[in-house]
């Protein structure tokens, strides 16, 4: 298994065109969380496409945080307790960070 990419060698091997796109997106999919921190279902889903995609486009540890969120949620829909909306907002701007976005 290779090691993964990081975020200049996916720009070089992607173009910055797809890396902007990319970014957008994952900003687009965080401010939707933002405005609906406690649906489990939401959460879950945008953790789980942030878990795979970050780690391809060269942000590995924004895909390990966001793998935690998605544990979380599903432990939470298995009956764990739910993480709380400041649970989330911190998750959300560690992702924001490892994603090198703006809070």
């Amino acid at each position: 298994m290779s090691d993964p990419l990081e975020p200049n060698e996916a720009a070089e091997l992607l173009g910055p065109e797809v890396m902007k796109e990319f970014r957008d997106d994952c900003a687009a999919q965080l401010d939707a969380l933002a405005g609906s921190p406690s649906d489990l279902e939401l959460l879950r889903l945008t953790a789980h496409r942030l878990s795979g995609s970050a780690g391809t486009y060269g942000y590995p540890e924004a895909s390990r945080i966001a793998a935690r969120l998605e544990r979380r949620a599903l432990d939470a829909k298995a009956g764990g307790p739910a993480p709380d909306a400041a649970e989330v907002r911190a998750a959300l701007g560690d992702l924001r960070r490892a994603l090198s976005l703006p809070e």
